[in-house]
């Protein structure tokens, strides 16, 4: 028991200490897609904990290197369907509407280039980033 609890221990310091947080780090495993190592998250809001890691994720990151982020994905200004609705703006008002999300918080698609992504098991990846605030938006909803 001891081993395991410093294993935690270990792990837990290095992701501080690398300045990384427990949500980029679910993110990276989740998407493939390595995020900015200089991210400050400045909100984040899901379904709560699940066994299987399922659910909604909504979370909010303040962008220091913005050449890092432009580079990080093929960015669009188009918005296309999504297996759950018609539009980007449709899929990210249907999560966070599940989510609960207040309105000061919320995605001005507007202002975004974006980067959809499904997978195979129909999880879904919305990224918005907003080049004006240095605001990068992720919407995960995972099955």
């Amino acid at each position: 028991m001891k081993k395991i609890n410093s294993l935690i221990l270990c792990f837990s310091l290095i992701l501080i200490l690398t300045g990384c947080s427990f949500n980029s780090f679910t993110f990276e495993r989740n998407w493939d897609l390595e995020l900015p190592k200089d991210l400050h998250e400045v909100y984040h809001k899901d379904t709560g904990s699940s066994f299987h890691g399922d659910g909604t994720f909504y979370t909010i990151y303040q962008i220091n290197d913005t050449d890092s982020i432009e580079s990080l994905v093929d960015w669009t200004d188009v918005s296309s369907p999504t297996s759950l609705t018609d539009s980007y703006e449709d899929f990210a008002t249907h999560c966070l509407d599940e989510l609960d999300v207040p309105s000061d918080e919320r995605i001005n698609l507007n202002q975004c280039q974006y980067y959809y992504q499904v997978k195979e098991d129909g999880s879904e990846l919305l990224l918005a980033y907003n080049p004006e605030t240095d605001y990068l938006y992720i919407i995960e909803n995972r099955i």
